[in-house]
């Protein structure tokens, strides 16, 4: 819309997907953990990212819902120390994984990003979770939205807040068949609008409109 309104008409909108037959459900790779939530969050440790949220709301709460926090970052950002230091029977630290294994072992994965960074739009691991068919519950932000149908295919919680985090997974933990249906909705809509199969067709589409171009009256053509 940004970009019409400066008046250019042939925009075509090409959106980031996910290889569905890469990213798939392997609920039997939950069974290595016998807690009843597992809650995986896969990304960067940079402040932006709100790995401290998330360990602030989810560590007192590991035992309270009988959960598990598994963590596969990577390193060089502003949050490093944190992940180093702990510490916990309940959170499983990966360095280097398979994502699809990985949101394959989960429930629900969090992301709890404090703010969208730059242009960023949603985070690609948050569509690769969706097609493994583990909802996400993540930051309420404007790109977000336009992929998280709340409480149908994910779950929203206001940037930054610590308090509704900690409520939200409560509720989330309280309601396993939620978070399942959540999971299916997920896959669905990923399998539906946003896999690359679809996408690379829409893009080449579009390509090959903008490759036809326009006689400038000398026989030539431009694009």
């Amino acid at each position: 819309n940004r970009v019409r309104s400066l008046g250019f008409n042939n925009v075509e909108l090409a959106l980031t997907g996910v290889d569905t037959e890469r990213f798939y459900p392997r609920p039997e790779l939950r069974e290595q953990f016998s807690e009843k939530l597992v809650i995986g969050y896969l990304g960067h440790l940079s402040h932006a990212k709100g790995v401290s949220l998330l360990l602030d709301a989810l560590l007192p709460l590991l035992d309270e819902i009988d959960g598990r926090l598994m963590l596969a970052t990577t390193e060089g950002a502003e949050e490093d120390s944190l992940i180093a230091s702990l510490d916990h029977p309940r959170v499983t630290k990966f360095n280097i994984v398979d994502p699809g294994e990985f949101f394959g072992a989960c429930h629900l994965s969090i992301l709890p990003r404090r703010r969208s960074s730059g242009t960023v739009s949603y985070p690609n691991v948050m569509l690769e979770s969706m097609a493994c068919g583990v909802p996400v519950l993540t930051s309420d932000l404007p790109a977000i939205r336009e992929v998280i149908e709340p409480g149908v295919n994910g779950f929203l919680f206001e940037p930054n807040n610590l308090e509704e985090l900690q409520m939200r997974i409560r509720e989330l933990a309280k309601d396993p068949e939620l978070v399942a249906l959540a999971g299916a909705k997920a896959r669905e809509h990923v399998c539906e609008h946003m896999n690359w199969d679809l996408l690379s067709d829409r893009a080449a589409m579009a390509i090959g409109i903008s490759d036809q171009g326009t006689d400038d009256g000398e026989g030539e053509s431009r694009s």
